[in-house]
């Protein structure tokens, strides 16, 4: 696993080529429900390994790198246009309005209409 750990701070291009096509998966179907097991099969891995590894390579968990792409989609959208707050919570894959808030707050550092008003 050392090989790994010298992975995990290198540009996407030098990533295993399983992790390539796991973030390809995810970047193309972050709007929709992403099943641990559906990914880590994609990567032929157990979920365990799956969640070790990319762990280690990514430095988060699989629903941490989902959520934060989420997120960052979900600030684009915030910048970009003026679809409500539940509009942009569904339209990024996330099924509930108070988790939306909450994970965006915790990852933002303020809640989605305070983004909006800083930044647009």
């Amino acid at each position: 696993m050392n090989a790994y750990i010298l992975i995990k701070d290198l540009d996407r291009k030098y990533w295993p080529s399983f992790l390539k096509d796991v973030y390809k998966y995810i970047e193309n179907n972050y709007t929709r429900k992403l099943y641990l097991d559906e990914t880590a099969k994609r990567a032929c891995l157990s979920k365990y390994h799956f969640c070790r590894v990319f762990k280690i390579l990514t430095g988060q968990t699989f629903i941490e790198y989902v959520n934060n792409i989420r997120i960052e989609k979900a600030k684009e959208l915030l910048r970009k246009t003026f679809f409500s707050i539940t509009e942009i919570c569904f339209e990024v894959g996330f099924t509930n309005l108070s988790s939306f808030n909450r994970t965006f707050k915790k990852m933002a550092g303020v809640a989605p209409t305070e983004y909006r008003k800083i930044h647009t």
